[in-house]
């Protein structure tokens, strides 16, 4: 037999043989193959990309918002402000698209009075909320809504938000400004000791300012103003309000004071309804410029507790929110190698609790460990029933292979025919592997390994899986099929007729 044989004649006889032997080898190889994707799925698992999609899923549903914030132990005090080198690192990956959140000393001081049975006199109480710096569009994306007059542009304007608008309409608008009296190392500031020389006791009784302070302090005096009914949004407008700090100088603090005028009134909750799982909710700020921040932190900003922006869907900028929140988190270990990482909420949230050390999404170490472990377990078992299939199925074509080679059939006819049916055993393996493990990954394990509180699984089936279940499919069947082809066609003609391949 001189001639080359025909494609067709190669089909034919390899696919020669007991039908159940070729069934029973096609289950068992998609079997163990879909065992091994399977496994897969762990020793492929990525932190980095399960930290995304849990952050994902909660911007989208739980936290609709892009917050960073900074909340950490330093020697017993909380400490919350960001920090400018933090700040300048978000604005460098993430851009300037954020809105700047303030607590404390940037709120507009005390401008409220009221009345309450069990006071013997008025009271005047602090404004809630906090203050938020950005652009028009960013306040709107934020979820803002205008209900009178405008948002603010210049330095010294503001917008009241409306769940503080409610105390005026209720207690009505009242300029406390003139009670704020600036002390200098404990004197007022024509000289006079606030507590007197010689009785130590204070000039207004019940204040009792620090015997050195120095700054603005609130001291009830007599009556400095009537008391302004506010009855709807537009009456807000034109009102001032005092904060602390000094525009001219950017600086924030008790040492100075400014005035500020009322240019709008917002509503920040009429788009974004609050989850039942919580987080931050700008709803009761009160609105600043992106004027006012520049002449306030022009020289650093060291107070800002929160960066906010409106929440995304897109994968590059939610990867690279995880990636500095991870970068902050290592840069905080490094410089406080004793500290507790409970005690710290650094980056984005919560993407910190998430990586928190014994919470949240499985540790990367384990879940490889253990998919690694099951995936060498699989593989072994998958070569090794493949490699008794493919020789047992050799050894059926024994004879009439070796009557073939006696008619002139060469080397590479032989191999052709064997890895032919190798091939078709390998690409039906992978059809049928492909099924069991799309059955056993979203009918199981998917739901296994689901985290509701995360809104993911933690392992996942991706296209990485798929390939390896690919060539695992078609390299285990070929590889086992070479090395007993090889040894069968080193025997003679005589042998391969007569002789078991196994031998010799």
């Amino acid at each position: 037999m001189k001639a080359k044989l025909s494609r067709k004649t190669t089909l034919r006889i390899s696919m020669q043989g007991k039908v159940v032997t070729k069934v029973l080898t096609v289950f068992l190889c998609a079997f163990s193959f879909a065992l091994f994707a399977l496994a897969s799925t762990g020793y492929t698992y990525d932190l980095r990309n399960t930290l995304v999609r849990a952050y994902s899923y909660m911007v989208q549903n739980t936290y609709p918002y892009i917050t960073f914030e900074n909340e950490q132990n330093e020697g017993g005090n909380r400490n919350y402000a960001i920090g400018q080198e933090r700040i300048d690192r978000i604005h460098a990956e993430l851009g300037n698209e954020f809105a700047y959140v303030y607590d404390s000393l940037a709120l507009p001081v005390m401008q409220i009075l009221y009345e309450r049975f069990f006071y013997d006199k008025p009271q005047v109480p602090f404004l809630p909320g906090s203050a938020l710096s950005g652009e028009e569009e960013l306040f709107e994306a934020l979820g803002y809504t205008l209900l009178a007059g405008r948002y603010p542009e210049a330095a010294d304007e503001i917008v009241v938000p409306k769940t503080v608008f409610g105390f005026f309409q209720e207690y009505g608008y009242y300029d406390s400004s003139v009670n704020y009296i600036k002390l200098i190392d404990g004197c007022f500031e024509d000289g006079t000791p606030y507590y007197d020389p010689e009785t130590n006791r204070p000039r207004f009784e019940g204040i009792f300012p620090p015997p050195d302070h120095t700054g603005y302090y609130y001291f009830d005096r007599e009556k400095t103003g009537e008391r302004v009914a506010i009855e709807q949004y537009s009456d807000m407008l034109g009102r001032q309000f005092v904060l602390y700090g000094d525009l001219e100088q950017g600086s924030v603090d008790e040492n100075s004071m400014y005035a500020v005028t009322v240019v709008g009134v917002a509503d920040g909750s009429s788009k974004i309804t609050p989850t039942q799982a919580g987080g931050y909710y700008p709803a009761n700020h009160f609105l600043f410029s992106a004027a006012w921040h520049d002449a306030l932190f022009a020289h650093g900003d060291d107070i800002c507790t929160r960066l906010i922006a409106p929440p995304t869907d897109e994968p590059a900028y939610l990867r690279t929110c995880v990636d500095l929140t991870l970068e902050f988190i290592e840069d905080y270990q490094r410089q406080n190698p004793s500290g507790s990482q409970d005690d710290v909420h650094i980056g984005a949230h919560d993407v910190y609790t998430l990586v928190a050390s014994g919470k949240g999404i499985s540790d990367e170490r384990f879940v490889v460990l253990v998919g690694t472990a099951a995936g060498i377990l699989f593989g072994v078992f998958s070569v090794l029933l493949c490699w008794h299939l493919t020789t047992s199925s050799l050894e059926l074509k024994r004879r009439k292979i070796g009557i073939l080679r006696s008619l002139g059939a060469t080397e590479a006819d032989v191999s052709q025919i064997v890895l032919t049916e190798a091939f078709l055993i390998a690409a039906c393996s992978f059809v049928l592997a492909l099924a069991f493990t799309l059955a056993g990954f979203y009918g199981f394990l998917q739901g296994l390994s689901f985290r509701p509180d995360f809104g993911i699984s933690i392992l996942q089936l991706n296209g990485w899986n798929i390939l390896i279940l690919l060539a695992l499919s078609f390299a285990v069947p070929l590889l086992c099929t070479i090395v007993p082809l090889k040894r069968f066609l080193k025997k003679p003609i005589v042998e391969n007729i007569s002789g078991n391949i196994s031998k010799g």
